[in-house]
């Protein structure tokens, strides 16, 4: 399987097909990550619910952007905008 461009996924695309996003919370701060959706991360953490789509959602009338921030070529993605900001993996 070729490694997709994943600088070019943004806030209104689905993962690439044979990936998904997974819901990652680290130090209090969640944000989602695209991984190859070959099964293998259900046998180490077979809680993890991993989808195509993630959306962003702020409280209190504040609306909330989908932001991407890539690093050597990978990329994740999180919600920025309002004070309290919800990642949703759809």
């Amino acid at each position: 399987m070729k490694k997709p461009d994943f600088s070019k996924i943004d806030g209104s695309d689905q993962a690439p097909e044979g990936y998904a996003f997974v819901p990652v919370n680290l130090y209090g701060v969640s944000f989602a990550l695209v991984i190859p959706d070959d099964g293998s991360i259900a046998s180490f953490f077979p809680d993890v619910q991993l989808t195509r789509m993630n959306s962003c959602t702020g409280s209190n009338g504040c609306g909330c952007e989908y932001e991407k921030r890539c690093i050597l070529g990978n990329c994740f993605y999180t919600c920025g905008g309002c004070s309290t900001c919800t990642l949703t993996i759809n």
